[in-house]
């Protein structure tokens, strides 16, 4: 009696302590599965995982499946440790119950009967916990045929239809090509008294004109959902700054000053966002948005004017955008991606306008603003950094 006695206070005792040991606070997961919560807790990919799992295939019992579900993997992995599970539990040969010797099992008695339930719950977990070898150690029994069909499983009530790693920052790269308000026109003339004593007129305008160049940039985002991105764009398209001076004195013609066009950039910055669909899939479609401030150059940077001709700080404007694309996974941490973006200006200052005279002098050209509607293609690559496990 004393000797069945102790016997049991050890066992509730050891299963108390496995107990502590082996279930972190906040996380479900069970004795017969350590090291493929260790790999998961690591970051392995799912590749590694499902090599890791399929080396120990005949430990793969009902328990481990269940506890491996509870991880937060991949549907792939689960499909793959209860495919294992439902092998291992239809060839598991059914062995004739024998009672154990007594001294061998903890024998109910009057003090196990009076225990607490938290004593009875973990002598009854104690009993059914399956001991395990290590799953790094090699396996040499079956392994899941290539071509054995894997029946799909049913998604349990409550877990998501997809558990798997997630990015979390995105930064994308990009290179393309646009058509829209990204070329500059300045034009300026001026009439002097026929004594050049002074300047009668002066007349002025400078203006963002369509255009066609090269586009670069960068986009930062942040994956708030397997779907959504939030984030920053920041770039700049090349055009041309195209300049015109006239000089003029009273009672002659105008006499045309050194005019042509250089390279000029415009630069950009604001908030997008991305929607990615099918995000486990390899080809994933994407739509998306934003809104960009954009700021030409000045003529100050091309060309010093007269004295008598006005200096217009830089045109700017407020472009809207929609995009539609596609995204090619390459790697855990690498896409390709195509983006076809449609921009419409908003706001902004795309004309400046200065006039001082009295009408004597013609006035040859006026400012138009550009057309509102623009189009491009961006290609580029998207990195994917910061991963971590998705938990249920």
């Amino acid at each position: 009696m004393v000797r069945s006695l102790a016997s049991s206070v050890a066992g509730i005792v050891f299963g108390a302590v496995l107990m502590m040991t082996l279930v972190e606070p906040g996380r479900v997961h069970a004795a017969p599965c350590p090291d493929i919560y260790k790999l998961v807790e690591a970051g392995v990919s799912d590749k590694m995982l499902e090599q890791a799992i399929r080396a120990s295939a005949q430990d793969i019992t009902p328990d481990v499946a269940t506890c491996v579900e509870q991880m937060g993997v991949s549907v792939d992995v689960v499909r793959l440790v209860r495919s294992l599970a439902k092998e291992a539990a239809a060839s598991a040969p059914v062995a004739p119950q024998q009672s154990p010797p007594v001294s061998d099992r903890a024998q109910p008695s009057p003090s196990n009967e009076a225990s607490s339930p938290k004593e009875q719950r973990a002598e009854a977990w104690l009993r059914t916990v399956p001991m395990q070898d290590e799953l790094a150690a090699p396996a040499p029994s079956r392994s899941v045929s290539a071509t054995q069909s894997v029946p799909e499983p049913t998604v349990p009530t409550g877990m998501p239809a997809t558990i798997e790693s997630r990015p979390l920052i995105f930064v994308r790269p990009y290179l393309g090509f646009a058509n829209g308000p990204v070329d500059q026109r300045y034009y300026g003339q001026y009439l002097q008294a026929t004594d050049l004593s002074g300047t009668l007129e002066t007349y002025a305008w400078q203006a963002t004109r369509n255009g066609s160049g090269l586009v670069y940039g960068v986009s930062v985002a942040y994956g708030i959902l397997p779907t959504l991105q939030v984030g920053l764009t920041a770039g700049g398209g090349l055009g041309t700054f195209e300049y015109e001076l006239q000089k003029q004195t009273e009672g002659q013609d105008p006499t045309q000053l050194p005019s042509e066009g250089e390279g000029t950039s415009t630069l950009s910055v604001g908030p997008e966002f991305l929607v990615a669909l099918m995000p486990t899939s390899t080809f994933r479609p994407v739509f998306g948005g934003g809104v960009t401030w954009r700021r030409g150059t000045a003529i100050d940077s091309f060309v010093q004017l007269p004295p008598d001709l006005p200096s217009f700080p830089a045109n700017n404007s407020v472009v809207t955008h929609a995009l539609v694309g596609g995204e090619v996974r390459v790697s855990d941490s690498l896409d390709l991606f195509v983006h076809l973006p449609i921009t419409m200006m908003v706001g902004g200052t795309s004309t400046r306008q200065q006039y001082d005279g009295n009408g004597l002098m013609a006035r040859n050209t006026s400012p138009t603003a550009p057309g509102a509607i623009g189009a491009g293609l961006h290609a580029g690559v998207q990195f994917r950094i910061w991963r971590f496990r998705n938990q249920r």
